[in-house]
């Protein structure tokens, strides 16, 4: 459902990735979860298309659901569960 194949992204002269990848199955479920400052977000942006690598391929089958909340959360009411898990029901 998702492939990275020899993904290098830069910024400057910092390299980000180098020639990474990964495959994600159909049905698997799989989580991000990193230190401040590990390119977690910078990862979701590439595979989102907010930005673009400097090499390699990101493919995102068009039935793959990604969920994905931003750093910082807006101002509402509503509880940090039902913002990050919008599925969950009442």
């Amino acid at each position: 459902m998702i492939n990275i194949n020899h993904l290098t992204y830069r910024i400057g002269d910092k390299i980000l990735f180098n020639n990474a990848g990964c495959h994600i199955s159909k049905n698997q479920h799989v989580s991000l979860v990193g230190c401040n400052g590990s390119c977690k977000s910078t990862l979701f942006k590439l595979i989102r298309k907010e930005l673009y690598s400097d090499a390699g391929t990101i493919t995102v089958h068009c039935c793959a659901c990604l969920d994905y909340a931003d750093q910082e959360a807006p101002d509402t009411n509503e509880s940090l569960i039902k913002y990050v898990f919008p599925a969950i029901k009442n």
